[in-house]
């Protein structure tokens, strides 16, 4: 297979360093290659070649005159979907005055392990326990104990688990995570075999004794503010807002009431403090029945309501000192 991207042109390239994404691939990922470095004008072309285990990625250059002057740079370069299996990426830039040592990465199989339901939230600062569905025809006492680095929750599932002759049955494994901060994780478990598996599914950490986001509730703001909403239509209905998470918004989240694909309310609890000592809470609506929103402040059991009234035309509500810092 051949893949090539172009980049802009130079004569030398020094400090070269080169990365897998994602860093830890289950096929069908596709995998890309992430080059950076320095040049004193820019390579022109980047070019690989997969050949069974192999990667051959080649850094040339079709340049005029170099400024003598080196500037950062970075391209990337997508090997697409790999099949699952152990590469060595060797990267050849030897024109430009550069050269990395080979080096092994793996594209993991589909796990066949996946995450229990949680019937509990994973608070900061205790132990919780989780439980995995494993298919094996082993007898698995357990899931060892996890590493943790960073984001990621790590959990090898030796090869004795998956030994076994068929037939293979599901089995839950307890898993006891440590204690662990407030925040956003990745749990991976990974399946020893040939190829080897991996589970990759995201987890979050609550803050102990605050907020955590269910149906009738939203969390925001590194889970510190609880949002619920009741409304009243018309005819006398009444009824509970039900909360619509945005992915990569800490700050910001929705709300309907009637049909999840009607959004009624958006609200958003933003941080002030370098402005004016304050978390500030907005709120818009493009509804005319009567609501009422509130806000607790999970860390100070403080509350704020706000309101609007049946047949009223919302206005945009800006409360820009809401709740004191920190």
């Amino acid at each position: 297979m051949m893949v090539a991207g172009a980049m802009p042109a130079c004569a030398e390239v020094r400090d070269l360093a080169v990365t897998v994404m994602p860093s830890m691939p289950v096929w069908p990922e596709a995998v890309v290659l992430d080059l950076q470095g320095m040049s004193d004008c820019f390579p022109n072309r980047l070019d690989g070649v997969v050949q069974g285990g192999t990667i051959e990625v080649t850094v040339s250059e079709q340049c005029g005159t170099a400024s003598g002057d080196f500037h950062h740079f970075q391209q990337q370069l997508s090997l697409g979907h790999l099949a699952p299996g152990s590469y060595t990426l060797q990267v050849d830039a030897g024109d430009l005055g550069t050269a990395l040592p080979p080096f092994d990465f793996q594209v993991y199989a589909p796990s066949t392990t996946a995450l229990a339901e949680q019937f509990a939230p994973v608070y900061a600062g205790g132990p919780a326990l989780l439980f995995l569905q494993v298919l094996t025809g082993a007898s698995c006492s357990g899931a060892p104990a996890p590493s943790v680095a960073g984001g990621v929750i790590r959990v090898d599932l030796g090869e004795e688990c998956f030994a076994a002759a068929l037939p293979h049955v599901y089995q839950t494994l307890p898993l006891e995570l440590p204690a662990l901060p407030a925040g956003d994780f990745e749990l991976q478990v990974l399946q020893q075999g040939s190829p080897p598996k991996l589970l990759k599914q995201p987890l979050h950490v609550y803050a102990a004794g605050g907020c955590m986001t269910t149906d009738i509730a939203l969390c925001l703001n590194g889970d510190r503010f609880r949002v619920a909403t009741t409304w009243r239509g018309f005819q006398g209905r009444t009824g509970i807002g039900h909360p619509v998470a945005l992915a990569g918004r800490d700050d910001t989240g929705l709300f309907w009431f009637f049909d999840e694909a009607n959004l009624e309310l958006t609200v958003k609890v933003l941080d002030g403090c370098g402005v004016n000592d304050h978390y500030w809470v907005f709120i818009a609506s493009g509804s005319t029945v009567e609501y009422e929103v509130t806000v607790t402040d999970t860390d100070g059991d403080e509350v704020k309501t706000y309101r609007n009234e049946l047949g009223h035309t919302p206005r945009l509500i800006a409360d820009t000192t809401a709740f004191a810092c920190p």
